[in-house]
């Protein structure tokens, strides 16, 4: 059976979080790596070490973070150990922790887990055939599909609204990121192209105030440049890497018929084809 480990800032939340698999889902293995040794707040190499020996078999395991460097952490444990089947979810830590341990009891091996969510690519895809995208010719929307198509597979976990409405801080200073109803699994950079968006073009507020508009207009720029200059740090993506995949993005941002976005996507979602669509037999390289 696919094995779980459970990585947060905090020993308590790690520990509740294992509690709460095992009452969901008896005899999974998994183990808790919360805090540091002392028990203090923070994230341990050794504790993460520990717990994926414990869990491992040859059906792999998930590593489940919470955030910052429990990330990083995770992936230098993960790094040591090049010969083993470990995979990072990077997913809602207790939704993501249920629903993949409830999988793994009922059979379900770690790619399956991992493919359980929908490509952003397929995602896509059915976007281009609903009346929002009535816009573009039965050729624009063939070159777009064959790009989409020809894009790499990858299975990291993708919220697709992120923005500051859906991310909750305590008094602590900890984060919670809400309603992942619309998540999906590719690339990561279609996550930081969306965000671009918010940053730059999405509709600000559309019942506030004209005063309040123009002043979140002229100020969000800077707010998402220091945004994305620690979001780097993070999760580092070349501008190459995210203007390959601002096409899907911007797809998926139109799903949503904003009126006051239309002008904008429409123009630019065409440029993109143009730019990067191919024939149904070419391939990106």
């Amino acid at each position: 059976m696919v094995g779980f480990v459970i990585v947060s800032h905090s020993k308590t939340l790690a520990d509740g979080v294992v509690e709460l698999t095992k009452m969901m889902a008896d005899g999974v293995p998994i183990r808790a790596a919360g805090g540091v040794e002392d028990g203090g707040f923070g994230t341990s190499y050794e504790k993460i070490e520990t717990a994926i020996n414990e869990v491992y078999s040859d059906d792999g395991v998930i590593v489940l973070m919470d955030m910052g460097s429990a990330v990083m952490t995770a992936e230098m444990v993960i790094e040591s150990m090049p010969d083993r089947r470990i995979v990072m979810a990077d997913c809602p830590l207790v939704e993501g922790a249920v629903s993949a341990t409830v999988s793994a009891v009922g059979g379900s091996t770690l790619d399956e887990i991992m493919e359980e969510l929908d490509d952003v690519r397929e995602v896509c895809l059915a976007i281009l055939e609903e009346e929002c995208m009535a816009f573009l010719s039965p050729e624009e929307k063939k070159r777009c599909a064959a790009y989409l198509r020809s894009l790499p597979d990858e299975d990291t976990v993708l919220h697709l609204d992120f923005h500051t409405g859906n991310v909750l801080v305590d008094k602590s200073g900890d984060c919670k990121i809400i309603d992942w109803m619309t998540a999906a699994r590719g690339s990561r950079a279609v996550e930081e192209a969306l965000m671009e968006f918010f940053f730059s073009e999405a509709e600000l507020f559309p019942e506030a105030s004209k005063a309040k508009i123009a002043l979140f207009s002229a100020i969000r720029g800077s707010i998402g440049n220091a945004f994305f200059k620690e979001y780097q740090k993070l999760s580092p993506l070349s501008a190459e890497e995210i203007d390959r995949y601002r096409l899907a993005a911007l797809l998926l941002r139109r799903h949503w018929n904003i009126a006051f976005e239309e002008p904008y996507l429409t123009k630019t979602i065409r440029a993109l084809i143009e730019k990067y669509g191919v024939e149904e037999k070419e391939t990106i390289e």
